[in-house]
């Protein structure tokens, strides 16, 4: 079974996490969602830290993965007393690659031309609170890049794009 993070913090190294939303997916299929603020985020965060993932993916990853590494700086595998380095998919990345033409790669612009707003639409209006279905809202900037990553990864191999940290 292929279980993946879809992960997205709003905040910044010197300010801290402000938000954190995140989908979890078994074998392509969201199985749960979450959207916390403040104090919780960080909770939030230890939680699905603990579990073991396929991969995990952001947007522009590096923030993620700084702002993780701020609160956590490591995670130790007890077994074999080796820190443990998860595997990250950064939808930045692939779409720069695969289509290095476009004129702008930032989530809003590549879910405006590769995603339909009925597909969209329909993630947001079951699981974002009515007035966070936008951009720079946690959990939407993780649909956005769950079916980014949806949308390629029948027709790419996406090993060839995941990063170890």
């Amino acid at each position: 079974m292929r279980k993946v993070l879809y992960i997205d913090f709003e905040g910044s190294l010197s300010k801290g996490i402000r938000e954190i939303g995140y989908l979890i997916t078994e074998d392509e299929k969201i199985t749960y969602s979450q959207e916390e603020t403040g104090d919780k985020a960080i909770g939030i965060l230890q939680n699905i830290r603990l579990n073991s993932f396929s991969y995990i993916a952001a947007h522009n990853s590096y923030i993620e993965k700084n702002l993780i590494k701020k609160y956590f700086p490591y995670q130790l595998d007890k077994a074999t007393e080796t820190v443990i380095k998860n595997k990250w998919l950064d939808t930045l990345e692939i779409y720069r690659k695969l289509y290095p033409n476009l004129e702008k790669y930032d989530l809003k612009s590549l879910t405006n031309t590769f995603i339909s707003d009925t597909t969209l639409n329909k993630e947001v209006d079951e699981r974002c609170s009515h007035h966070k279905k936008h951009y720079h809202n946690s959990l939407f900037d993780a649909i956005c890049v769950y079916h980014l990553v949806k949308r390629i990864e029948k027709t790419i191999n996406l090993d060839h794009f995941l990063n170890y940290h």
